[in-house]
């Protein structure tokens, strides 16, 4: 490889998911309260500074929490320490999400801000909302749950099984169903869920009855959902989850991939650590599209590559990610109702 191509050569580390914090002081907090030293901990996780628990509206990587999983687990082969986790912390530990979710006026209003801003926990995290006759599913679904047994999953649907009950009704839930195999006996499951469960389930999901959407919150305090929506995106904004932060790392990434030639919405979302679907999503709500930022990102580098005459429309069809040059004419005229020729000449005219 030559001196050149050395140079070029992005030396980026990829992207990493993250956890919101709160996650990881609830799990470490349990951790120690069974017994597990800090030190354990820390030399398990590789976490670099504990004190970052300290703030449950920080990030830490995603590896921490599956390694402490993990390491409850290990220590404890024995029992289903998932829900005993989510049966015995603090939901205060939730942080500022946690506090806002509270303020929900019926389970309804809950649902539906879950599911708009369920990455302010995980970039990874993915949940939508499915309606049938008779219930209201809840999809959920994170990488991690692929790699630990369904440990992950189990802390999840808990927490929301949890939530659910504190702040709505004890009835509300219709059932239960996990991808996984169960990884202790069911009365384990029974005794905490108190609704039907099944397991090897297509996918992890809460199932509420229907009608329970409009179960009013227990607490007296609540606030409108136009008001809930309005501290979402203030708090989006502090944790860099805004539009504009989400666009600017979206193009990021895209400025990243480019320059190895890659415009696949694949590759994008590889590179972000999210599922294609979570990145459509992601920009979608961002008022755009994966499409039009890569057709952005295309256009400039074709712009670029035109500069150069030593380039042929060829090379550079496959330069940008173009079967053939064809496809590359379609697109061109596409972005800019001219034809790479026709703009090729016109730079030089200009020069």
């Amino acid at each position: 490889m030559s001196s050149s191509d050395e140079h070029d050569k992005p030396t980026e580390p990829p992207v990493k998911s993250h956890f919101l914090a709160s996650f990881a002081n609830i799990t470490t907090f349990f951790a120690a309260s069974i017994g597990i030293s800090l030190k354990r901990i820390v030399k398990k996780t590789g976490l670099k500074s504990p004190a970052i628990l300290m703030n449950p509206d920080a990030h830490i990587p995603q590896e921490f929490f599956e390694r402490l999983l993990h390491l409850i687990d290990e220590t404890f082969p024995e029992k289903n320490m998932s829900l005993e986790l989510v049966r015995n912390v603090p939901l205060a530990f939730l942080g500022s999400p946690g506090r806002v979710f509270k303020l929900s006026p019926d389970l309804g209003t809950w649902l539906d801000l879950f599911v708009q801003n369920s990455d302010v926990f995980s970039e990874q995290l993915e949940v939508e909302l499915s309606n049938t006759d008779e219930e209201v599913i809840l999809h959920i679904y994170h990488p991690l749950n692929d790699n630990d047994t369904g440990a992950s999953a189990e802390v999840g649907v808990g927490m929301g099984v949890r939530v659910v009950r504190e702040l709505f009704s004890d009835n509300a839930i219709a059932r239960i169903q996990f991808k996984h195999a169960a990884r202790s006996q069911l009365s384990f499951y029974e005794n905490y869920f108190k609704a039907p469960i099944t397991f090897q389930a297509e996918f992890n999901a809460l199932i509420f009855h229907r009608d329970a959407l409009e179960q009013r919150n227990k607490n007296e305090h609540t606030e409108t959902r136009k008001s809930l929506e309005w501290r979402f995106a203030n708090l989006r904004q502090e944790l860099g989850l805004s539009d504009a932060d989400v666009l600017a790392n979206i193009r990021k990434a895209i400025a990243y991939n480019a320059k190895k030639g890659e415009f696949s919405v694949f590759r994008l979302a590889q590179r972000m650590d999210i599922s294609s679907r979570s990145l459509q999503r992601r920009a979608n709500k961002a008022g755009t599209s994966t499409q039009v930022l890569l057709d952005e990102a295309r256009y400039d580098k074709a712009l670029e590559l035109l500069a150069d005459e030593h380039i042929s429309i060829e090379e550079m069809a496959i330069k940008l990610g173009f079967s053939n040059k064809t496809n590359f004419h379609k697109a061109f005229q596409r972005w800019s109702q001219k034809t790479p020729n026709q703009v090729r000449r016109e730079m030089r005219d200009e020069k």
